[in-house]
C-alpha cells in the first residue's frame, strides 16, 4: 500500500515531536529496525497493543482491543497507541483503532495531530481513514498551523479532496498565505490545481507583508520576472494544467499567452 520507507521517515518525524526519543528515532531512520514500544509505555498490554499496531498484525490488535485495552491509554510523554500507525504495511489496524473509539484528535507531545503526518504521505489512504475515524480536518499542529497547508506541501490533490469533503476551510490564513497562494508560492502546481476546481477564494491577497498578489498574480510574476521560472520537461503538464485551471475559474491573468509556449 504505502511504501515502508515512508513509514519508517513518518514515525521518525512522530517520535522526533515526542522530545523524548530522539535518539531512538534516529536509530529507526537509519535502521529501520522496529520500535521497542515497552519503551513508550509502562503497561505490558499497551505496549503489546502499539507493537501490534506498528507491525500490522490486524487479528491481535481485534483481540486486544476486544479484551478491554483502552485504544486511547496514554503512555509516556502523551505516546497513545495511534501514533504507531503509520510505519504497519497497511492501513487496516488504523481502522480498528477508530472502530474500537481511538481518538483521532489527539497531539504528540509536539502539538501534531495524526492526520498532520497523514497529508504528508504520498498514499491518501491514511488520511481516508483518519477522516472517517472523525479526524477534525480543520486541526491545527505546532505553531498553529492548519493541516491543509501541510497537505498543499505534499502536491498530492487526493488529500485536498478528501480534507474538501470533511468540510476544510479552504481559505483559512496561516502565515500571511491561504492554502492556494501558498501552493503556488511553492510551485505545487498539482494541489494550487485541486484548491481552484475546489472552489478557493482567487481574489484574497495578503493585507500585510511583502506580497500582496492574489494567486493569479503570484503565479504569473514567476513568468514576468527579470529572470523567468524554467520549467523542467516532467512539470509542463502540472503547469499548463495550473493555467487551464484558473481560466475554469474565470480567472484572467496577464501571463496566460505563455500557456502555448511551455
Amino acid at each position: 500500500m504505502i511504501r515502508r520507507q515512508v513509514f519508517r521517515v513518518m514515525l521518525a518525524v512522530v517520535l522526533a515531536a515526542g522530545c523524548a526519543m530522539s535518539q531512538e528515532s534516529n536509530a529507526m531512520g537509519a535502521t529501520a529496525r522496529r520500535l521497542d514500544t515497552s519503551r513508550y509505555f509502562d503497561d505490558p498490554k499497551l505496549a503489546a497493543l502499539a507493537d501490534d499496531v506498528q507491525e500490522g498484525r490486524v487479528s491481535k490488535v481485534v483481540e486486544a482491543l476486544r479484551g478491554g485495552v483502552d485504544p486511547n491509554g496514554v503512555g509516556r510523554d502523551g505516546f497513545r497507541p495511534i501514533f504507531f500507525i503509520f510505519p504497519a504495511p497497511t492501513n487496516e489496524t488504523a481502522k480498528a483503532l477508530l472502530a474500537a473509539g481511538a481518538d483521532a484528535n489527539v497531539k504528540t507531545a509536539g502539538g501534531e495531530p495524526p492526520l498532520m503526518y497523514a497529508v504528508r504521505l504520498e498514499d491518501p489512504a491514511f488520511t481516508r481513514v483518519l477522516l472517517a475515524g472523525r479526524a477534525d480536518p480543520n486541526a491545527r499542529g505546532s505553531n498553529d498551523k492548519p493541516v491543509i497547508h501541510e497537505a498543499v506541501r505534499s502536491d498530492q490533490p487526493e488529500h485536498l479532496r478528501l480534507l474538501a469533503r470533511a468540510g476544510v476551510d479552504l481559505n483559512v490564513v496561516w502565515g500571511n498565505s491561504t492554502p492556494l497562494l501558498a501552493a503556488v508560492e511553492s510551485m505545487s502546481w498539482a494541489s494550487a490545481t485541486a484548491l481552484l476546481d475546489l472552489g478557493a477564494d482567487t481574489d484574497w491577497r495578503s493585507p500585510g507583508g511583502r506580497t500582496q498578489f492574489t494567486a493569479g498574480e503570484s503565479f504569473c510574476n514567476f513568468f514576468t520576472r527579470p529572470r523567468p521560472l524554467r520549467i523542467p520537461p516532467a512539470h509542463r503538464e502540472a503547469v499548463r494544467g495550473l493555467f487551464a485551471a484558473f481560466a475554469r475559474r474565470g480567472v484572467v491573468l496577464e501571463c496566460a499567452g505563455l500557456a502555448d509556449r511551455l
